[in-house]
């Protein structure tokens, strides 16, 4: 495998690393929002210094950030071009899924918490990359994902809801030590032959803005026989 910049915005703050094969050999990672995006090419300069290019540019699409996300797919296309490399791509919380330490064990990946919403994705993760389990979702709290586990896989939880102990707890879930890093993810999705190449002209991110996804539970609920859906059942 080529030696590829992968880097993504959408979980909040920015990873970067570039990798040869499976080996990262230059990354970085800042947490907060802010300045994520003026520093973005800044530390790509960096990290790649006065090396040639390298032979692919990998990006996390979201769902996210809004801002971050548009940042580092506009980002990487950019530099896909300069360069005259192929432009790869995966979902962002496929990628945070990758992350994780090799399974077996079920991950549910978080990002871009508002309130009582969250982008969420339900991936096995195995010996390689990440197998989704459900499609990537825009969800309502409190109500409860369901995860689609084989008996004894492990689950663990990263991105924004790791921090919810009470979630964490009525999950049966564990976090890990440190918080994981997408684009260390996305290395893993290339090692894997799981990302996707895509144009470089075309491509936008993946921003999920359509209805809330409930559980089939929470929606018989909220909306007793004979009551009609209405706005996508939200």
């Amino acid at each position: 495998m080529p030696r590829i910049l992968a880097l993504d915005a959408a979980a909040g703050g920015v990873s970067i690393a570039l990798a040869e094969g499976a080996r990262i050999v230059a990354y970085v990672e800042w947490r907060e929002d802010r300045m994520a995006g003026e520093r973005l090419l800044f530390w790509v300069r960096q990290i790649v210094g006065g090396a040639s290019a390298p032979g692919g540019v990998a990006v996390g699409l979201g769902p996210g950030s809004f801002t971050g996300t548009r940042v580092a797919v506009t980002a990487a296309k950019a530099l896909a071009w300069a360069w005259g490399v192929p432009l790869l791509a995966a979902s962002s919380l496929q990628a945070l899924a990758a992350a994780v330490p090799m399974g077996p064990s079920a991950v549910l990946s978080s990002t871009e918490r508002r309130g009582e919403e969250v982008y969420i994705g339900r991936y096995f993760r195995g010996q390689s990359g990440a197998e989704a389990l459900a499609e990537d979702s825009r969800w309502q709290l409190p109500n409860l994902p369901d995860m689609a586990r084989r008996p004894g896989d492990a689950l663990v939880v990263v991105g924004a809801l790791a921090a919810d102990a009470e979630f964490i707890a009525r999950m049966g879930a564990r976090t890990l030590e440190e918080e994981v890093g997408a684009a260390r993810g996305l290395v893993a999705l290339a090692t894997a032959g799981q990302l996707r190449e895509v144009d470089r002209f075309t491509l936008e991110p993946t921003y999920l803005r359509g209805p809330l996804i409930l559980p089939r539970s929470a929606m018989s609920a909220a909306h007793p026989p004979g009551r009609e859906l209405s706005n996508g059942g939200v």
